[in-house]
């Protein structure tokens, strides 16, 4: 009922299959690049201007981060579909 969705399936369902695979793609990187941002301040990587930085932490554990943004690459390059 959402009138947005409705004409993001009324635009995808008029693409070719080509563009279909593009816009996968396009979604795919996008996401990606979120997921690395994100974990760059996590790891303390980038830090947002005028932020402090952060530790995120499970319990009594010792901080999660320092290596987040790095297994994310490693992984994604692993699973990259070829010819990309």
């Amino acid at each position: 009922s959402d009138p947005y969705f409705k004409r993001a399936l009324t635009l995808f369902g008029s693409l070719t299959s080509q563009q279909k695979e593009v816009l996968f793609e396009i979604m795919r990187q996008v996401c990606v690049d979120t997921a690395v941002r994100i974990l760059s301040v996590i790891d303390g990587l980038h830090i947002p201007h005028g932020q402090d930085e952060f530790e995120l932490r499970h319990g009594n554990e010792p901080p999660l981060n320092g290596d987040l943004y790095n297994l994310l690459l490693a992984d994604i390059e692993m699973t990259r579909p070829t010819g990309t």
